[in-house]
């Protein structure tokens, strides 16, 4: 779980990130999933972007690949969630305390 602190300097690093990976109507599948794990493997914190054709609702739909990934969901705007996986080594995100 993030603190108020950690998720706010998360949201601040995510800002110049581009979207790079969409989820579209179809159910998420496992090939899905194993992209998102490596991109989340190579650089901690992604921003997904969820297409209009989803009828999940967006707060269900991003626990349930936070869960699946084992990430945090830092936030949702819009119809784009950020997710962020800290490496157990050599994470280039330090994380304030709080």
């Amino acid at each position: 779980m993030l603190s108020a602190k950690k998720r706010a300097f998360l949201k601040k690093a995510s800002n110049p990130i581009d979207v790079k990976y969409q989820i579209g109507k179809n159910i998420i599948s496992e090939n899905q999933l194993q992209l998102l794990q490596n991109a989340l493997k190579a650089r901690e914190l992604i921003k997904v972007h969820i297409l209009k054709t989803v009828e999940t609702p967006l707060k269900d739909l991003a626990y349930e690949i936070s869960i699946s990934l084992e990430a945090e969901v830092v936030d949702i705007i819009g119809r784009v969630i950020i997710l962020f996986k800290p490496r157990l080594k050599g994470s280039r995100f330090v994380l304030p305390n709080g």
